[in-house]
């Protein structure tokens, strides 16, 4: 129980805090040299959530407001929808979770951990097509002109062959500012993109790009994006109902539906969320098999959970030597001599900045 605590403090409020992809930087103003990877903005993780929403005009303790939010998306597709179909406390916090799925309980089991073995489209680099390494937002870039990730090391490469002031896939132009940046997001996600509409969605709950923050349009954009298939949008809505984040009452069982949508669609993260679940219920058997399906995808924190349990006798060697022999596969398949080097020059400036601070 206490380490479950510990890691819903550490993790889960800070997830929506953060997208899991890094966004491309803004075009430069001039040339020169250009590092070919970016620190997530650490400033925006921890404790930032609640004194961000109390900060937030006063208005942490009322309910969603609709015109606030017709307001912010009135240059989005969104805006005449949101007329017609209130976002309110009322709609977020409805009592109604999802329905049942139709088939057995112990046939949907089945099928929640046999589905979902393999790492979700989103998490391939759209150049080299290998998987990101973990955390996602870290080893990689979002380019929001197309909405194609490419890892760090496919970035330095471009860089290298002097492609730093447009995308590595599309060739578009990078944006100047954040008002570039945030017309191309929603160009996409008027056009349906559900990338787009997870990413945008993520901007509206930090605030981010000069926007209002709206918890309310962002849990409307994600529903959105997990009706077109986002396991991306099912993990935020996931959380959302889960911890009952902001204005959002706790709904368990609808937060722990949209973790196993997710998970059935490859995302590591809402597997591992699952495990803890389970393990915090009691559950230790499905827990080992949740935390063994995303420690085989090269998630760290589930090899280290089975780790714990097998050292508290909860799980038994042969387990935890299956989940480590899978997990070092997968970080083998992870790695490549451009990402390696890419790591090794965020270290170094790491350092660098390290040494002037001192």
């Amino acid at each position: 129980g206490e380490t479950f605590g510990v890691w819903v403090v550490q993790r889960t409020v800070t997830a929506l805090k953060s997208p899991r992809r890094g966004m491309e930087p803004t075009r430069p103003a001039t040339g020169g040299e250009h590092s070919a990877t970016t620190a997530r903005d650490d400033t925006r993780l921890g404790n930032e959530s609640s004194d961000d929403s109390s900060h937030n005009s006063g208005e942490s303790a009322n309910a969603p407001d609709v015109e606030r939010a017709a307001e912010s998306a009135d240059t989005l597709g969104y805006s005449n929808r949101l007329q017609t179909r209130r976002i309110d406390e009322e709609e977020l916090n409805s009592a109604k979770s999802p329905a049942e799925p139709v088939e057995s309980k112990m046939s949907y089991l089945k099928r929640l951990l046999t589905h979902g073995h393999e790492r979700a489209e989103g998490d391939f680099c759209a150049v080299c097509f290998l998987p990101f390494e973990f955390p996602v937002e870290r080893h990689s870039k979002l380019k929001v002109c197309c909405m194609k990730a490419e890892c760090n090391g496919c970035c330095l490469a471009a860089f290298r062959r002097g492609i730093w002031d447009r995308c590595h896939f599309c060739r578009t132009p990078l944006p100047e500012d954040d008002a570039s940046m945030l017309a191309m997001i929603r160009n996409r996600a008027d056009k349906g993109d559900s990338e787009a509409l997870t990413h945008l969605g993520e901007q509206y709950y930090c605030g981010n790009l000069g926007l209002k923050k709206n918890l309310a349009l962002s849990v409307f954009m994600w529903a959105d994006a997990a009706e077109l298939g986002s396991s991306e949008a099912h993990y935020h809505l996931g959380i959302v109902y889960y911890c009952g984040l902001d204005d959002v009452k706790e709904d368990k069982a609808r937060g722990i539906h949209h973790f196993q949508k997710a998970a059935m669609k490859g995302d590591a993260e809402s597997r591992h969320w699952l495990g803890f679940i389970e393990f915090e219920e009691g559950g230790y058997d499905l827990a080992v098999q949740h935390y063994m399906i995303s420690a085989k995808m090269g998630h760290e924190e589930s090899l280290t959970a089975i780790r714990d349990m097998f050292m508290k006798g909860r799980a038994t060697k042969a387990e935890y030597t299956e989940a480590l022999r899978g997990y070092q596969t997968a970080v083998e398949e992870m790695k490549s001599p451009l990402r390696e080097e890419a790591k090794r020059l965020e270290s170094n400036k790491m350092e660098g900045i390290s040494r002037e601070l001192r």
